[in-house]
């Protein structure tokens, strides 16, 4: 299992992005706008992992008046299996207008992060666990090669389907189960 996607270190594999998010955008006005699993960086100190974002080809600097910034086309901002649901639903639908980036989609890409990370790297120890991995990775995967409506229908089962299926994806990374709980929350509220 590759020690970037350990369940130990899952919890700071969310935590030191969300905090690097939050400090682009309020200290230096920027939006990174790709998170994913190739975009952010380990190295281990003492033992313990330190996540550092990378990539910044896609990032933006937003104007410092606070003016939201005007998006004129629509093409993908992101990594597409790590896309917020609304900016896939926008660049499915051609007759919507553009859809801006904000930091809450930034957030939401980590949160598909989590998801992923233990669908892929997760080794199973018996048969049953073998099924699970076999039907999250095939999930995980098929964000990266169906049509933008099925990848958004297919994350949508997750923030607000049953909450068996919202936390299959999880498998024995039980560590992330109560902060998908609070992203759930997040998800009716801004829904709603």
């Amino acid at each position: 299992m590759s020690p970037f996607c350990r369940f130990n270190c899952l919890p700071l594999l969310i935590v030191s992005p969300i905090s690097g998010l939050h400090d682009l955008k309020e200290k230096a006005n920027i939006l990174h706008r790709d998170i994913s699993v190739n975009n952010i960086m380990y190295e281990l100190r003492e033992g313990k992992p330190y996540f550092v974002l990378i990539d910044y080809d896609m990032a933006v600097h937003l104007p410092d008046s606070g003016e939201r910034r005007k998006q004129h086309a629509k093409y993908r901002e992101g990594t597409l299996p790590f896309m917020a649901v609304d900016l896939i639903r926008n660049i499915a639908d051609p007759e919507k207008d553009p859809t801006p980036h904000f930091l809450r989609h930034d957030y939401e890409a980590v949160f598909w992060l989590s998801v992923w990370c233990p669908a892929v790297f997760t080794e199973p120890t018996n048969d049953e666990e073998q099924r699970a991995k076999k039907r999250n990775v095939g999930m995980v995967r098929a964000w990266e090669t169906r049509d933008f409506t099925d990848i958004a229908d297919s994350k949508n089962l997750i923030r607000h389907g049953p909450l068996r299926s919202r936390l299959h994806p999880f498998g024995k990374a039980t560590c992330l189960r109560s902060w998908i709980r609070r992203w759930i929350k997040f998800w009716k509220k801004i829904d709603a």
